[in-house]
């Protein structure tokens, strides 16, 4: 199959086309970025999120990238789910109780840490992807596996799997629309029925993409794909990866010395 980048770019519909400052980065320090940032915010206690938060609102400020907001709204729910959780199952100070339930101080310390490290995992997420074509995405991960002995060989393949995977989103929600418009039709609303209208949603989403993945397979099969990883973008770029290095390690230290 041949890689027309300009078109197989906008397959990743997380992917905003532009010249901002992330779009300029050098797509190995971008993905070596996001990997330590998403090291760094699991590995953080409160004090460590509010300078990696920070971090994180410059980017999106600054970085040339749109619509954080929609991918946090997102995980809104799953968020919320996670304060309360933890609000109610962490021993401690009780600070309400009521209903046979009870809330701890340091459960909603918890609770918000972990709703604070999901946030930014999506945040990071998000401006990782919109601001990388599809071929960059797929280079930058098969340089990373480059230096693991056993995922070496198996790089090309690993990355093209994964990008095809992310190519695959687009079609599921478009997938998810129309079973969503027929239900409608029907007549079956999910405040009404909401067992029957998940049933027949997730029955039919998966049997719609099962078809669609076999199809998949036998293009490409027939178009004798190849999982050979795409070259690294050439032409100049902002912070290479050494440079990049040098600005990270001051961040890491200084977030080892921060308290939880």
């Amino acid at each position: 199959m041949g890689r027309r980048g300009v078109v197989r770019d906008t397959l990743l519909f997380f992917y905003q086309p532009g010249d901002g400052v992330l779009h300029r980065v050098d797509v190995r320090s971008k993905a070596l970025g996001f990997v330590w940032a998403c090291a760094a915010t699991m590995a953080s206690g409160r004090w460590g999120l509010g300078v990696l938060g920070l971090l994180g609102v410059g980017l999106c400020v600054g970085g040339g990238v749109r619509g954080v907001w929609g991918s946090l709204r997102g995980v809104a729910v799953l968020g919320v789910l996670v304060l309360v959780g933890r609000a109610l199952s962490t021993e401690g100070t009780v600070v309400w109780e009521g209903l046979g339930m009870r809330v701890t101080a340091e459960g909603l310390v918890r609770g918000a840490v972990g709703a604070g490290k999901l946030g930014l995992l999506v945040v990071w997420a998000h401006l990782f992807l919109a601001s990388t074509p599809l071929s960059s995405f797929e280079a930058a991960l098969a340089w990373l596996l480059s230096p693991i002995p056993v995922l070496r060989r198996l790089r090309g393949l690993i990355a093209g799997t994964l990008s095809l995977m992310l190519s695959f989103l687009p079609l599921i929600a478009h997938q998810a629309a129309l079973i969503q418009d027929a239900l409608a039709a029907r007549l079956l609303s999910p405040s009404r029925h909401p067992i029957r209208y998940l049933t027949l949603l997730s029955t039919t989403l998966i049997q719609n993409l099962i078809l669609l993945a076999q199809e998949t397979a036998d293009a490409l099969t027939a178009r004798t794909y190849s999982f050979t990883p795409p070259p690294l973008p050439t032409g100049p770029s902002l912070l290479p990866p050494l440079p990049f290095l040098a600005v990270l390690a001051p961040l890491t230290a200084l977030l080892a010395l921060l308290p939880s």
